[in-house]
This record gives C-alpha cells, sequence and structure tokens, in this order.
C-alpha cells in the first residue's frame, strides 16, 4: 500500500449537513492506495458517508473515481446523489438495513405498510388502498 496522506480528520462545512452539525472529526485518518490501484480512506471514529467533504477536505475528487464504495442505508444517497450517475444498494444483514420487511418486527401494529395492504381514507372519506 502506497500512503497518500494522514490527518486529523476534522472537516468543516459550509451548510447544516447531517443531525444539522457544520463541525466534524472521523478521528486520525489515513488515505491509502493499494497496489490495485484503489483509493482506501480509513478512520479511527465510526463516521457515516453524509457528505461530500469528507473527500473534498482531504484533497480527493469524488468526480474522478469510476465508484464510490460507502456503507450506509440513506446518508451516502444524500451525499453522493450529485456526483454518482447511478447509486446500487446492497442490503446487507444489521440493524441499519435498507429493507425494513427483513426484520423480526414483535410488536408492531397490524396491518402496517409496508407489510401488508393498508385501506386509507382522505379527508373527503375516499378510500384507497397502499401496497
Amino acid at each position: 500500500m502506497i500512503l497518500w496522506q494522514l490527518s486529523n480528520g476534522i472537516f468543516k462545512e459550509d451548510q447544516p449537513k447531517h443531525g444539522g452539525f457544520v463541525n466534524y472529526n472521523m478521528g486520525n485518518t489515513a488515505i491509502v492506495e493499494t497496489l490495485t490501484g484503489n483509493t482506501i480512506m480509513l478512520t479511527s471514529r465510526r463516521t457515516p458517508p453524509y457528505s461530500l467533504g469528507q473527500m473534498t477536505t482531504f484533497g480527493l475528487d469524488p468526480v474522478m473515481f469510476d465508484v464510490i464504495i460507502a456503507k450506509g442505508v440513506n446518508a451516502p444517497i444524500a451525499a453522493y446523489a450529485s456526483v454518482c450517475p447511478s447509486i446500487v444498494q446492497v442490503d446487507t444483514p444489521g440493524v441499519t438495513q435498507a429493507d425494513m420487511t427483513l426484520f423480526a418486527y414483535r410488536h408492531r401494529r397490524k396491518p402496517m405498510y409496508p407489510f401488508e395492504n393498508v385501506n386509507r381514507s382522505d379527508n373527503a372519506g375516499n378510500r384507497t388502498e397502499m401496497g
């Protein structure tokens, strides 16, 4: 591996992002290039991929990459949609799965959309089916 950069991982946004904050700290951060040419950003603090600033602050231009891999359900979409012509979501097991129907819910009301079809009434009393 080739070490490109070491930093303290601190960066600031121009506008509030994830949670309404502007100041972020990813902890000690290293940017490395693998022997096959892949660029990897390693951080010492768990930080969701919620901002292009996570890359641009440290000299990485997201537009220059053919593929960007970011772990998350919603944050990567909001962060990278402006520079990625397509986004492929991969649903992995865990507490933040994208497909809610895969969770084992024990205490929930029924019916509940999207698990079952739900009939809704608008203010005029017209009923429509969801799902």
